[in-house]
């Protein structure tokens, strides 16, 4: 939205009655309106300089002198954004900043798409990202029915368990996101009450329960600035479950559908680099482990690591 406004301003500012404005003030006031837009680096000013170099190529140096003027503390990070944006302009960048007046070639129609294209990942508007993280889960207890032992119903308790996840996905815009998503969850047995996988009455059972998924997950962030971000969404996919119990030597798998929902944070302490804590919920419909039928829901929280091309 900021980039919106910048843009109409700058365009109210072009079309005014010449007596008004200079076009050289127009162009200053677009850059120190730009330059009071919180954060750093200030993606805001370095996304207006490159736009305006773009539709004034020839005042290239006298629009990154404005911009460092009205930002000092931004002067590398513009130099080196224009330097990317534009290649050709790097040997000029290097010396004084101060204004001249240089008649250059304007980038043609194709170049200007590409420039455009690159700016859009480099704003954070659209990238490729991967993801990776781990963390603590609680497993929800399981009721159980199994045929074979007469219709008896019970429960299945886990201990305290972990998971882990990787993805990879491609940022749609600002605010929209998706992504696939391999996991894998491990929780040990606490008791199984009743009946359930062949045991007939209240036991303790050595063994675990496992879970690898394929989800593929679609999110929304919510920017609060441009180092903080809130984030919700969720996803569908498969999850393979195994259930081990060594007292009976069970040791089988089912595949059944799985969802996932989640939220949380990320926090960017490098540049393209984030931290994210993240709370998930997973359920899968029910597995059928032998003639023993169960569920599957699981809260976990998980910190990672995320990382944009």
């Amino acid at each position: 939205m900021r980039y919106l406004l910048l843009a109409v301003a700058f365009a109210i500012s072009l079309t005014s009655p010449s007596g008004a404005q200079s076009p050289a003030a127009s162009v200053e006031k677009v850059i120190q309106d730009a330059a009071r837009v919180p954060g750093s680096p200030n993606r805001a000013l370095a996304a207006t300089v490159v736009r305006l170099i773009g539709n004034n190529p020839s005042q290239f140096q006298q629009i990154v002198a404005m911009a460092t003027a009205a930002a000092p503390s931004e002067r590398s990070y513009i130099i080196q954004r224009v330097g990317g944006a534009f290649p050709a302009f790097r040997s000029r960048l290097s010396g004084s900043q101060a204004p001249r007046a240089e008649i250059v070639q304007a980038p043609t129609t194709n170049q200007r798409h590409h420039l455009a294209d690159n700016q859009m990942t480099r704003d954070g508007q659209s990238a490729w990202y991967a993801d990776i993280g781990a963390g603590l889960m609680l497993v929800q207890d399981s009721d159980l029915t199994d045929p074979a032992l007469g219709g008896l119903t019970g429960t299945l308790s886990s201990d305290i368990g972990f998971m882990g996840s990787g993805s990879f996905g491609y940022k749609f815009s600002r605010h929209l996101r998706g992504e696939a998503e391999l996991g894998f969850r491990n929780s040990g047995l606490d008791s199984v009450s009743v009946g359930g996988f062949g045991l007939g009455a209240t036991s303790n059972p050595e063994g675990s329960v496992s879970v690898i998924s394929l989800l593929a997950n679609g999110y929304v962030d919510f920017p609060i600035n441009n180092k903080f971000i809130d984030f919700g969404g969720g996803g569908i996919g498969a999850a393979a479950i195994n259930v081990d119990i060594e007292n009976n030597a069970t040791d089988e798998w089912d595949t059944v559908f799985a969802y996932q929902l989640a939220t949380g944070f990320r926090f960017e302490f490098l540049d393209r680099a984030w931290v994210r804590a993240t709370y998930k919920f997973f359920g899968t419909s029910d597995p059928k482990i032998n003639t023993t039928e169960g569920e599957y829901f699981s809260h976990a929280i998980e910190v990672g690591y995320y990382y944009e091309f």
